[in-house]
Formats: C-alpha cells, sequence, structure tokens
C-alpha cells in the first residue's frame, strides 16, 4: 500500500486519486533549454550528433541518436545510443560515422525496426538486409531515408551514391526485396547521380492529391525526365518540379546543387514544401539556401539575409506560440539567419532561440520527442554549449519540463500543469511497460517497481516550478 500525501489527495476513486491542481498562471512560461545529462561526448575528427529518430521498441517511444562520439551519459557506446525521458541507453559498434546517415522506423512485415542504410535495429538486435543490387558506390556524405506510401502500401526509401541496374540515387525495400523507383535519377558528364534528401508532400492538403515523394541531390534527369536538383515520384513516374534547382557556375565550372533538407509547413498561405541546402536558384530565378515550393511555383521571400546559411536539418514544432519551421544548419560567415545553428520562421519573421557566440555551432539534426512531462524540440549537432547552459552535442527546447506532468498538458501562460490525468498516464504508462515510467531511474531488473509509484505522488506533490 503507497502512501499518498494527504495534500493532493481530493476524492478517492477505481484509480486511486481524483483531484486537480496546477501551478499558478504567473507569468508566461517561456521555452527553456535543457542538457539530456552529460550528453554525447569523446570522439576524434568533427564529433557530433549528426542524426536522430522516433522509434518504439516496445518499452515506450523512445529517441534515438547516430553520430561521432563515444559516450552517452558517462556510459562506453560508439556512436548511436537512445534517450528515454530522464536516461541513457547505449548501444555497441555502428562506427561513429561522421555521415548524415538518416534512420526511420518501419515495421516491414516481421516487425517494427529501426532503419537506417542498409540494416535495421529491432531494439537489441542489428539484422543486416542485402545491399540493393547496384553495381557502383560513389562517394557521398548523406544517406536519406524515409517512409513512403505509393499506392501499393508503405515501404522505406533509401537514398546515395549508388547507381546500376536501375538503382541510380534511390531505391525501395518493402520488406521482402529490392525493386528500383522509376529508374532513379541521373547526371550527366559521366559523374555519379546521389540523392542527398528526401521529402513528403501532399499539395493539396487535403485535397484530391495524394501526397508524393520528392527527392533532391546530384542529378540532371529523373526516370528519363529532365530535373535538375529535385524531382517528384507519385508512385508510378517522375516529373520534375518547377524548372528544378542549381548551384553557381564559376569559370565555367558548375557547382552542383546539394538540397540537404525538406520539411512540408503550412506557413498560413497554404500548405508548401519547404527545401534549404547549397541552392542557388530555383526555377532559374536567383536564391539563397532555402526556397519553398507550393506545388505550382517557387518562392523565396523570407525577408531575411542567408549569406551561405545551409540547414542540414528541418523540423515543424509548435514551443508554445504556434506550430513554426524550426532550421538547424550552419553559417559560413557567422552573421545569416543561421549564425546561431539553429531559427525559428513563423511565416512572417525570424527568432533565434539561441544567440550562442561559439562560431564553429552547428546544428545537424532536429526532432520533436515527448520524453513523458511534454513535447520538445531536440537538437543534435557539434556544439558544447546553446541557449546559455552547456550540453554537449545534444539539447531539448521547448516549454518547461515537469516530472509530474505526465500527459503533457499546459495552461494558457504556457506553464505545464497537474491534474488526474496525470496519475491515469502514469499508470497507462507502467502497464505497458513504458520505460518514460521509470520514475526512480533504476537500472536494476525489474526496472519498473512500487518506488516509481511512490517517485511519482513525490514528483506530483513537490509540484511544477
Amino acid at each position: 500500500m503507497f502512501n499518498v500525501p494527504k495534500r493532493i489527495c481530493c476524492l478517492g476513486v477505481s484509480i486511486g486519486l481524483m483531484c486537480v491542481s496546477s501551478v499558478a498562471l504567473g507569468q508566461l512560461c517561456a521555452p527553456q533549454w535543457s542538457a539530456l545529462g552529460s550528453g554525447a561526448t569523446g570522439g576524434s575528427g568533427n564529433p557530433g550528433v549528426y542524426s536522430m529518430a522516433l522509434f518504439d521498441d516496445g518499452t515506450g517511444p523512445a529517441l534515438y541518436v547516430l553520430g561521432r562520439f563515444l559516450q552517452v551519459g558517462g556510459t562506453p557506446t560508439n556512436g548511436f545510443a537512445k534517450w528515454q525521458g530522464s536516461r541513457w541507453t547505449s548501444f555497441p559498434g555502428y562506427g561513429g560515422s561522421e555521415s548524415f546517415i538518416q534512420m526511420a522506423s518501419f515495421d516491414d512485415g516481421s516487425g517494427p525496426g529501426l532503419w537506417y542504410p542498409f540494416a535495421k535495429w529491432t531494439g537489441t538486435t542489428e539484422v543486416p538486409i542485402p545491399h540493393p543490387p547496384y553495381t557502383s558506390l560513389g562517394t557521398g556524405s548523406r544517406y536519406p531515408v524515409v517512409v513512403f506510401n505509393d499506392g501499393n502500401g508503405p515501404a522505406i526509401y533509401f537514398g546515395g551514391a549508388f547507381s546500376g541496374n536501375g538503382y541510380n540515387g534511390i531505391a525501395r525495400w518493402n520488406g521482402t526485396s529490392w525493386s528500383t523507383v522509376g529508374g532513379g535519377v541521373i547526371r550527366t558528364g559521366g559523374q555519379a547521380a546521389n540523392v542527398t534528401s528526401f521529402g513528403v508532400f501532399d499539395d493539396d492538403g487535403p485535397g484530391p492529391h495524394a501526397a508524393a515523394l520528392y527527392a533532391g541531390g546530384a542529378f540532371d534527369f529523373a526516370g528519363g525526365v529532365p530535373a535538375k536538383g529535385i524531382a517528384k515520384w507519385d508512385g508510378t513516374s517522375w516529373s520534375a518540379v518547377g524548372g528544378g534547382v542549381a548551384g553557381v557556375t564559376v569559370g565555367g565550372f558548375e557547382f552542383t546543387p546539394q538540397p540537404y533538407s525538406m520539411a512540408a509547413y503550412n506557413d498560413g498561405s497554404g500548405p508548401a514544401l519547404y527545401v534549404s541546402g547549397y541552392i542557388r536558384f530555383a526555377g532559374g530565378q536567383p536564391v539563397e539556401y532555402l526556397v519553398r515550393w507550393n506545388g505550382s511555383t517557387w518562392s523565396t521571400n523570407f525577408g531575411a539575409t542567408f549569406d551561405g546559411d545551409q540547414a542540414y536539418a528541418m523540423q515543424v514544432f509548435d514551443d508554445g506560440s504556434g506550430p513554426a519551421l524550426f532550421l538547424a544548419g550552419s553559417s559560413l560567415s557567422n552573421v545569416g539567419v543561421l549564425r546561431y545553428g539553429i531559427a525559428k520562421w513563423n511565416g512572417i519573421s525570424w527568432t533565434y532561440p539561441s544567440t550562442n557566440p561559439d562560431t564553429f555551432y552547428q546544428g545537424l539534426a532536429l526532432a520533436a520527442y515527448d520524453s513523458g512531462s511534454g513535447p520538445g524540440l531536440y537538437v543534435g549537432g557539434r556544439f558544447t554549449t546553446i541557449g546559455g547552459i552547456t550540453a554537449n552535442r545534444i539539447a531539448r527546447y521547448g516549454r518547461p519540463l515537469c516530472p509530474a506532468n505526465c500527459d503533457g498538458s499546459f495552461n494558457t501562460a504556457g506553464c505545464p500543469t497537474r491534474s488526474a490525468n496525470d496519475f491515469i498516464c502514469f499508470m497507462n504508462r507502467f502497464a505497458a511497460g513504458d520505460l518514460r515510467a521509470n520514475c526512480d531511474n533504476t537500472t536494476t531488473t525489474p526496472t519498473l517497481t512500487a518506488n516509481d509509484f511512490q517517485c511519482f505522488l513525490n514528483a506530483y506533490a513537490a509540484g511544477c516550478s
């Protein structure tokens, strides 16, 4: 029998407690930065967190990170780990890659897994799959992964610098076999094509059009159709996207366009696909590294100077002031939009969650994740401080955390609240074996015990600061 603090017990019912308590409205609870323990540390070369993805391995949703680092939370690892609420779990040997090897959660029929080229992580083991039957593998540092339903059921698509047998820059895996994607993409001049980013976008929202897969990279044709730098796959055929995107030509040499990231975001003027990277022309018009495609035309009126800024990742997230598009990347001049590594665009103006003075700061990955007490925007990259706090290569940005706010509810001032729903939320997680209910952060077996209930009761009684 648990000792329930009397000051939080108003009415006994079947779940044990039914009362409502919340923090006073007070002043607005502004979004804050917080570290994830001691973060990701160690590593040679250019250490950092290069990619992130959400995956539930059966113990509740977790944030997986991949990059070049040797420890997480003080525990040895090799560039691969997960964060789940308030604890790190390290995994052996991915090699500490500096490449932008992306990940995606997908159930191929044999159970859910976290996929990356060319294997899946089940939560306990890595299961390799055969490479697509390409004949040549070029050099590249970006390997995008995305789940897309082309009308024949969801499948996972891989991009990269490979070619041959129709597997040119892109390949599709349905869980049992590989298939080509309309012949893939081709680059003229005998150079290897390279798909560097994916985006899924529905240009008419809830209208009759189906969502399509967009591929960006170094290529000139897609499925035999002229499509420079970006192309659209509708499940049957490739098509050009508004004249494509391009780099610049200097002394007769053309710098290849490199779209690094894509994200669908409605800035108030309708659905659009945002594309960022080394892009200097879109539809033949000069642009600055960030462009917007609404399904028929390109636009680039963002009211700010990019000056070489390139976003390696983009993520839509609501920090309490409404959904906005967050960009993480780097600035060549340290004066552009991404001079602090991260910027926020709400469709009207730019704001800066961090004013980090570190000129080497780079934001490389973004993900929205609820760690157990409210959603946050997680930023990975090459940094040791952000927003005025110490955070090694990964940090959380969002409304204040409160351990007792299990359901992630906030009042109109943006402050976390407590109510009976939090008890229901906690008990549901406990019953499901969700490790976000591991309030006392024990690592021994069994992980979830009565101590977690007492821990949660204590946290509830302590309130939200």
